[in-house]
């Protein structure tokens, strides 16, 4: 959501009317059971990261008053159900600029990257758009690794035609305008597609900006997701109805459900590892039993983070050993209903 400064003027950006502002979005972001947000053009004075009771906010700094991006994600998942983060420091800032924040996020079906950016409008040189996008481009090949990847842009591309299986033809415009074709191909190196040019996933209206001049209304903002979120069930839509408090219209807020089969669970505490393992079993078998495990594993590619290795290794050995040793299981108190 491109929130154009909360409609805040420069000379009203006072700490009592960010926060209300601030205040009146969360209240609606949370009327929604939005788990995470990508946001633009928040002009905010300084970077940091806040809490407040539903969300940790990642805040960059806006340059000269100009542009300032922020990625919202959930304290707890907004429905149960819902995307739910891994326990202690699971979030790792990769890149902050006024025009893109870059976030790593270690969720429990593993590592997710998130993107909240804005690219130049038409109105700069087309050296500039060009090296902005391919600098975004090296930055996500070089951070995503084998991760999913969220990106939530104000691109301000506009497409006319179909691109295979990245770029479908729901909503397409008259016109193409040449940042398309920068945004096209970091799509394509990036190993990413828009679900809301494809009929099939958007619902609704297409448009999400309304152009201050002509007053016609264009697409501009887009959520990017990687391949691997083909396989998920997605709804995308444009939701109007968001307030930020002024008197005109701007920018319109762009939305994504994505469902992950397997990948969430109830709201709750974590499963603890190796509860299903009978340590005393373990402790009694012989050497050489135990360490037949360890050649049984399956390969882990070294080209991966240490991380991703250590988890992928942690949860093969787990599930290894509690396969070999299982927890004796209680019988039933009784054996009929009484």
């Amino acid at each position: 959501f491109n929130v154009r400064t909360l409609n805040a003027q420069r000379d009203e950006l006072e700490l009592h009317t960010a926060v209300g502002a601030y205040a009146f979005l969360e209240a609606q972001l949370v009327d929604r059971k939005v788990d995470i947000a990508f946001l633009q053009e928040t002009r905010s004075r300084s970077s940091q990261v806040l809490s407040s009771s539903h969300y940790k906010r990642f805040a960059v700094a806006a340059s000269n008053g100009n542009g300032g991006t922020e990625i919202w994600v959930a304290q707890q998942p907004m429905s149960r159900g819902g995307l739910r983060l891994l326990r202690g420091k699971n979030h790792v800032v990769l890149h902050q600029d006024p025009e893109c924040l870059m976030l790593r996020l270690e969720m429990n079906f593993g590592p997710m990257l998130l993107i909240a950016a804005h690219a130049p409008h038409s109105s700069h040189e087309i050296s500039v758009v060009r090296s902005w996008w391919e600098a975004l481009t090296a930055r996500v090949r070089k951070f995503a690794g084998e991760g999913r990847v969220a990106l939530g842009i104000d691109a301000n591309a506009h497409f006319a035609h179909s691109y295979a299986d990245v770029v479908g033809g729901c909503g397409i415009e008259a016109r193409e305008n040449q940042s398309a074709k920068y945004f096209l191909e970091f799509l394509e190196a990036c190993d990413c597609w828009l679900p809301s040019t494809f009929k099939q996933y958007h619902y609704g209206v297409t448009t999400s900006w309304r152009h201050p001049g002509r007053g016609s209304w264009h697409r501009c903002d887009y959520i990017a997701l990687s391949s691997a979120f083909r396989s998920c069930g997605l709804q995308s839509w444009v939701d109007g109805n968001f307030d930020v408090g002024g008197t005109t219209v701007d920018h319109l807020a762009v939305a994504l459900r994505v469902f992950l089969p397997g990948a969430v669970g109830p709201v709750g505490p974590s499963k603890n590892l190796g509860a299903g393992l009978d340590v005393q079993a373990m402790l009694r078998a012989d050497d050489d039993e135990v360490g037949a495990i360890l050649g049984e594993l399956h390969p882990i590619d070294l080209k991966s983070n240490i991380h991703d290795h250590g988890a992928v290794f942690v949860r093969q050995l787990r599930q290894s050993l509690e396969t070999r040793f299982p927890k004796a299981r209680r019988g039933p108190k009784k054996a009929f209903i009484s």
